[in-house]
């Protein structure tokens, strides 16, 4: 058979979602990171979209699971399946070499984390490898000039993790890893629900209060929400009008946490750096981007303009296509393991054909 050249792609590996990027064609797969399993066979009836749609709807014959956990791997035959049928509906039946692939992984990663996930997409059929830090690579991806010689701010709030970053001159200065993100408020409000209103409600029904509360002008202007769910007591339907000003108290807890961990991260910054912020303000990506009411609790507590990135949840995808270029973010490319904080990324090779 004949092979064609090897085709770029950027991996997202997001504890709610992946995303694929193909260069010169842009996202071509974004779907939740979910699995739905057999459990007797343990063979995989859906992931993705599908697996979603059946998710607290199955019967006990299967499951619906996520390999990841708090932004890495939990299970690393689950991931390495998920990603085999990724990349094969991202071929699309065009007969090429191993994909050279660019993966985000959190900058406070060690190597043991990058050679796991190195291994998970060898095994899912990708050539050369090259694992960028996810603050830098989602900053080249919103175009903030992180070349310069002026900080640059930038909070991603996620499923499951939080990253709190400065970056200059194409390095990071500070980063902080706070584990909590979206899943967590979506979980602080079923736990809500439930101790005041005995009622169990679905995550996509949390997730679906917690927007709502959030664009209610941050919770200042009140709202009522219809929410439906089980009454944990009758073990009955029960529909349940919400105050969305109720919800954003439920989660202001969860936002006092990551005002905190963007305060703790300012106060590790020079002077001049601190300046540079404060006139450009902190940027936010990630689901959190999506959350008026997160950014606006972050700027009353932190005292610094807030900025939601304009493609929130595409930017790291976009980004990571730039460490496979031949530009200057590149020139940060090693061959190596060895522990740098400062490196864009590290490249692995194994360019072996289909």
């Amino acid at each position: 058979m004949m092979f064609l050249d090897t085709f770029h792609t950027s991996v997202d590996l997001g504890t709610t979602n992946l995303l694929i990027g193909i260069k010169g064609e842009g996202i071509v797969f974004n779907e939740p990171f979910v699995l739905a399993i057999e459990r007797d066979s343990g063979r995989i009836a859906a992931i993705g979209k599908e697996a979603e749609l059946v998710a607290e709807k199955t019967p006990k014959s299967m499951t619906v699971t996520s390999p990841m956990r708090r932004g890495v791997i939990a299970d690393y035959s689950l991931a390495e399946a998920f990603l085999k049928q990724s990349f094969r509906k991202c071929v699309r039946g065009r007969a090429l070499r191993r994909p050279s692939v660019a993966v985000g992984i959190p900058t406070s990663a060690k190597d043991i984390d990058r050679q796991a996930l190195y291994q998970v997409l060898e095994n899912a059929g990708a050539g050369t490898i090259t694992c960028c830090h996810e603050s830098i690579a989602a900053a080249v991806g919103l175009g903030l000039p992180i070349w310069e010689p002026r900080g640059v701010a930038l909070c991603d709030v996620g499923g499951g993790v939080s990253e709190i970053s400065v970056l200059c001159l194409g390095g990071v200065i500070t980063t902080i890893l706070l584990p909590l993100a979206g899943v967590d408020f979506n979980a602080a409000i079923r736990k809500y629900l439930q101790a005041v209103y005995n009622l169990n409600i679905g995550n996509r029904t949390a997730e679906y209060l917690k927007i709502q509360s959030s664009s209610s002008a941050a919770g200042e202007n009140d709202s009522m929400v219809t929410v439906s769910g089980v009454n944990r007591l009758a073990g009955l339907p029960q529909r349940l009008q919400v105050s969305t000003r109720e919800v954003h108290q439920v989660m202001t807890p969860l936002f006092t946490q990551i005002s905190d961990a963007i305060k703790k991260a300012l106060r590790q910054v020079s002077p001049e750096l601190m300046a540079d912020i404060v006139e450009s303000g902190i940027v936010v990506s990630g689901g959190g981007a999506l959350l008026s009411g997160l950014r606006h609790f972050i700027e009353r507590e932190v005292g610094i303009a807030v900025i939601a990135a304009e493609e929130p949840l595409t930017c790291l995808a976009v980004g990571l296509m730039s460490a496979l270029d031949d530009s200057r973010p590149n020139r940060a490319r090693r061959r190596t393991l060895k522990q740098d904080t400062t490196l864009l990324s590290v490249t692995f090779s194994n360019d072996k054909d289909c």
